[in-house]
């Protein structure tokens, strides 16, 4: 993480101790106390909050028996420790908010930079692949890579061939390992998928077990996912696929909804590519009156 992280007050203790010590053996007013915000500043940067917390009350003490050895006077006593522990916890509050605010656009950066570097792999992947099955695999692949995250990775992808009134898992990617290729479900009992066929429309939402038929409901409760973004595959004007990205307890945002559509685009072009590509080469081969090979 960013920045490095303490795992014990104990030699900052010490610290706030000595300097308590130094300031107390200087016998006059020199000036010496800005020193007890030292502990306080690393600890602020390089720990984490409630070790902060920790501190302030020992930096408070240190601070009162300071003043006790000068002889200062109650009121002024509690002038001083109002003071110093107002400034140090605004201190702490105000470095760990801008460490929490520096960290989340670090990871931010990082996840725009692994989002571009898997849209360039998925753009190169899918259009140099001449094979639809092997462009299927990859675009359902990618699609869950491209939407999970270094804090997110329990998505799962799948790819759904659609046949009249039933759909046909073709190709899926599960980080658990687990898988449902060939598995049959009728269109009628999946009422995302459902939605997708009749509208022609990506949808995305939490998933209804409820409204989902027997078979459907089993596939789903199998993998634990709860919600889903549902994107059409068209070739040639024609609906032919569905690729899906699922969550497991977490919502599909927005912006990861556009990545699947993304994603979604891709695959359509790289399966009208490979399409055409084998046509053009089964009449390379065949004779398109007899239909011997040539």
């Amino acid at each position: 993480s960013f920045p490095p992280r303490r795992s014990s007050d104990l030699p900052l203790l010490i610290t706030t101790a000595a300097i308590g010590c130094l300031i107390h053996s200087a016998a006059i007013s020199t000036g010496l106390g800005s020193l007890l915000l030292l502990p306080l500043l690393y600890s602020a940067f390089y720990g984490d909050q409630w070790e902060s917390y920790v501190l302030i009350p020992a930096l408070a003490i240190t601070q009162g028996l300071i003043g006790l050895s000068n002889n200062d006077s109650g009121l002024v006593m509690i002038r001083l420790l109002v003071f110093w522990v107002a400034l140090l916890v605004m201190i702490s509050v105000a470095a760990h908010a801008l460490r929490r605010h520096l960290q989340a656009t670090v990871d931010e950066a990082k996840e725009e930079a692994r989002q571009s570097a898997v849209v360039a792999k998925a753009t190169q992947s899918l259009t140099t692949s001449l094979n639809p099955l092997e462009v299927i695999q990859n675009a359902t692949r990618l699609a869950t890579d491209l939407t999970s995250s270094f804090k997110i990775s329990a998505r799962r992808g799948q790819y759904f061939a659609v046949d009249g009134d039933t759909l046909t898992i073709l190709a899926d990617s599960d980080p658990t390992g687990m898988s449902a290729i060939e598995v049959k479900v009728p269109l009628a009992e999946h009422p995302m998928a459902r939605a997708v066929v009749a509208t022609g429309q990506a949808v995305n939402g939490p998933i209804e077990l409820d409204e989902c038929g027997p078979a459907v409901r089993a596939v789903i409760e199998r993998f634990g996912v709860t919600h889903g973004s549902y994107v059409p595959i068209n070739l040639h004007g024609k609906l032919t696929g569905i690729l899906s990205v699922s969550g497991r307890g977490e919502a599909i945002q927005p912006g990861v909804f556009e990545r699947v559509r993304l994603i979604g685009s891709l695959t359509e072009l790289a399966l009208t590519n490979a399409s055409r590509h084998q046509v053009v080469e089964e009449q390379a081969l065949t004779d398109p009156l007899t239909r011997l090979a040539n």
